[in-house]
């Protein structure tokens, strides 16, 4: 019979899943819960299955085997569907867009000879999915389940989809679903990423420490879930567990860009800002994400930098255009950057309009809050807040966000809190809004103080 592990499981249920092996550290920094959390590095260990070795054959290998199987049999449908996998690897190894399209030609070619090529179909769903087309995404997906219900990769990718469009209660029925069909590294850190979703982040450690533990043939995998859960220690504050987590992914996966964008994060917030200069540097130079250059842009500013950091923000603009020729949707993000920098704030506030009338996941609906903010609308900045935040997630920019519109809101007691929140979480949330941060709530204690209930 198989074990059924429930993505919504107590902590304790998770501790006695990991077994003897897991061993608390004792000098986690940060907040409570992350003093209790435990890093991946403890599973050494446990690893028994090779991952990280280098016994399997690299993507570029396997990229050029199967466009040659393709090429001398150019009937077979499995040959395509092959290489559009093996284009899929090479994409989230390198983060290159033009991947997306190359996967999608190849899975055609594979559909055209064999409509229900699964593989295939899986693979065009994972188009849709990093070209943010999230309701096609789920439309292929739930296409593949009405005939095969437990496929563990539909699942995921149906999952995935309804993840990024907002609609939680499916996200979570169809991990739940991927986890009791196929246990292992793709389904466990789904099931994470629905516990720290729900602000669970103990619970989201465990089950990614439970993806680490199950391993994967393909090193940038595990390199994936070590980087993931760096991103989540770092978001609770545990700063050095965070960066020990993104050598881990460096170790497992060298040169792995998300990674070392995360360790310049944990450098930057512990005052090694020419050590996180440089890493930001190295990340951007393997793929020039708009992330790390708005990440490296915001640190610039910080200290001093301005004619830097404009020529990185110059960049993005660029880069997204880049996106649009390459399909890649990407409006959310683009609306975020313009109001977080003050910038084109009435074409942010439409685009973010626009994109939640199919997408109300948390960052959509974050990202309507601040444009809506930054265009004076206070009311219904707080209604875009609240179901950003309604699982309870906790991540420090959306307890920023909701101080601050509760702050223009004249509700003074509400905003401290939430700002109060947002430096308990991490104070070195953002280089450029953490200060703001402290600088309000100062504000508003030194009113408190005085006796001001309300925003003259």
């Amino acid at each position: 019979m198989t074990r059924r592990w429930p993505i919504v499981a107590s902590t304790a249920v998770l501790a006695a899943a990991l077994g003897t092996g897991f061993v608390l550290r004792t000098h986690l920094a940060g907040n409570a819960a992350s003093a209790q959390v435990a890093s991946a590095r403890q599973l050494a260990a446990w690893e028994d299955n090779g991952v990280g070795t280098g016994k399997s054959a690299s993507t570029d290998v396997l990229v050029q085997r199967y466009a040659n199987a393709a090429r001398r049999s150019p009937d077979d449908p499995q040959a395509f569907a092959q290489l559009a996998l093996a284009y899929m690897q090479k994409e989230r190894e390198t983060t290159d867009v033009q991947y997306y399209s190359l996967t999608d030609k190849a899975a055609l070619s594979a559909l055209q000879l064999d409509p229900s090529n699964v593989t295939a179909i899986s693979a065009e769903a994972w188009v849709a999915m990093g070209e943010h087309d999230f309701t096609r995404a789920a439309a292929i997906a739930s296409g593949v389940l009405l005939h095969d219900p437990s496929n563990p990769e539909m699942l995921g990718n149906l999952g995935d989809a309804e993840a990024n469009l907002g609609n939680y209660p499916a996200m979570t029925a169809a991990y739940q679903k991927m986890v009791d069909a196929k246990p292992g590294l793709t389904s466990y850190n789904r099931a994470a990423y629905v516990r720290w979703l729900n602000g669970d982040l103990r619970g989201a450690v465990r089950y990614m420490l439970l993806a680490i533990r199950a391993g994967s043939t393909q090193p940038e995998n595990v390199a994936w879930c070590e980087s993931e859960l760096g991103d989540y220690l770092f978001g609770d504050g545990a700063i050095l567990p965070a960066a020990e987590e993104y050598r881990a992914a460096l170790k497992a996966f060298p040169h792995y860009a998300r990674a070392l964008a995360g360790l310049a994060s944990a450098q930057a917030a512990i005052g090694n800002t020419k050590t996180a200069e440089k890493l930001y540097r190295q990340a951007i130079s393997i793929v020039p994400l708009p992330q790390y250059l708005t990440s490296l842009g915001d640190l610039q500013v910080s200290l001093g930098d301005r004619a830097g950091a404009a020529r990185q923000y110059a960049t993005i603009h660029l880069i997204e255009q880049l996106f649009a020729i390459n399909h890649v949707r990407y409006g959310v993000e683009e609306a975020q950057f313009d109001a977080e920098h003050n910038q084109n704030l009435t074409t942010a506030l439409k685009i973010a309009e626009r994109e939640t009338q199919t997408r109300h996941d948390y960052l959509a609906e974050d990202t309507l809050a601040w444009a809506l903010y930054k265009n004076g609308n206070y009311a219904e900045a707080w209604k875009a807040e609240s179901s950003a935040m309604r699982l309870g997630t906790r991540l420090a920019s959306l307890f920023f966000h909701a101080g601050m519109i509760q702050s223009k809101l004249g509700h003074l007691v509400e905003a401290q809190s939430f700002l109060h929140n947002t430096l308990m979480v991490n104070s070195h949330f953002n280089p450029l809004d953490a200060p703001v941060a402290r600088a309000e709530l100062l504000h508003l204690n030194q009113m408190a103080a005085h006796g001001s209930n309300a925003r003259p």
